[in-house]
């Protein structure tokens, strides 16, 4: 669960995500027959609400996970993180593509 910002100012509700790496990451996890845009719209928008820069939306539903089942999204946040951070936070799609193409 995680908290919920609008204008600044933190709400009681609460959104639940299935994945959350390093405070920095949200992963959404899904095993359908195709990725929507709609799916794509709620990640950034649970990345706008919730402050965090990059997202992940997984389907495993396909052959090669790796080219067909994966997008990465990032929203104004990602470009106001220190460059140190950054440049660490490659590894996050390294893992994830090691695991991935196994």
């Amino acid at each position: 669960m995680l908290p919920v910002y609008y204008k600044n100012k933190k709400l009681e509700q609460k959104l639940l995500v299935d994945l959350l790496i390093k405070d920095l990451l949200i992963v959404e996890l899904k095993a359908i027959e195709s990725i929507l845009p709609l799916f794509q719209a709620q990640l950034l928008t649970c990345m706008k609400l919730s402050n965090k820069p990059k997202g992940l939306l997984i389907n495993f539903n396909c052959k090669n996970i790796a080219s067909k089942g994966l997008i990465s999204l990032v929203n104004s946040q990602f470009s106001e993180l220190p460059k140190k951070l950054l440049n660490n936070s490659s590894f996050i799609n390294d893992y994830l593509n090691k695991i991935f193409q196994s």
